[in-house]
């Protein structure tokens, strides 16, 4: 009867020892296999990672702008008689950012022997602006223009043309005002953490082209 016990524990006791057998061989067999089968981030799959943004918007604007605005006529003189003076006043919205579409893997440098990587960017530009609300336009007209108003109003020349020449302004106002920086900045810090968080062994470093 003892025998039969000692029998049956011995087998109970291979089973359990096959069992963690196995089960040992199959957790290190499949984190072999997930290593095998790991792809190494190359410069395309950091530019991938990154380009899905499209274009990363860093900074808008909201300029209120003035413009000043006289027209010449076909023959190209200006002045009472024959031009007109339009007086223009709009909050533009600027979106300030990079096209990140733009980057390619040759902008992305990994260094692996010295766990480094260097991303090129282009910098800050707009990407966008347009009229936001309404215009104020004051239009003081000269006398042939007047009489030219008797047969033909128009108003949209003098919308379109007010709108072009306040967004012509807030972009060079945009500029002055040091908000490129401002997004430069702000894309560095987006462009380290999407790298960082691929290869974060890795010391990044970022430069303009």
């Amino acid at each position: 009867m003892i025998g039969k016990i000692k029998a049956f524990l011995a087998v109970i006791g291979l089973i359990i020892v096959l069992c963690l057998g196995f089960y040992y061989w199959g957790t290190i067999d499949g984190k072999d296999r997930a290593k095998v089968a790991a792809p190494a981030v190359t410069s395309q799959i950091i530019v991938d990672k990154i380009s899905d943004q499209s274009f990363l918007v860093t900074k808008t604007l909201f300029l209120d702008t003035k413009a000043e605005i006289t027209v010449r006529d076909d023959s190209g003189f200006k002045g009472f008689f024959v031009g007109q003076k339009i007086s223009a006043q709009g909050v533009v919205r600027v979106d300030v950012g990079e096209d990140l579409k733009k980057l390619s893997p040759e902008d992305v440098v990994i260094d692996r022997q010295n766990k480094k990587i260097s991303v090129y960017l282009a910098g800050a530009e707009v990407l966008d602006s347009s009229i936001f609300g309404d215009i104020k336009i004051e239009n003081k007209k000269g006398l042939w223009t007047n009489v030219k108003d008797l047969f033909k109003d128009d108003k949209s020349f003098e919308y379109n043309l007010s709108a072009n020449e306040l967004v012509a302004q807030a972009n060079f106002a945009a500029k002055d005002q040091g908000f490129f920086d401002e997004a430069d900045k702000a894309t560095a810090d987006f462009v380290s953490y999407v790298v960082l968080g691929l290869l974060p062994d890795y010391q990044i470093e970022l430069r303009k082209k």
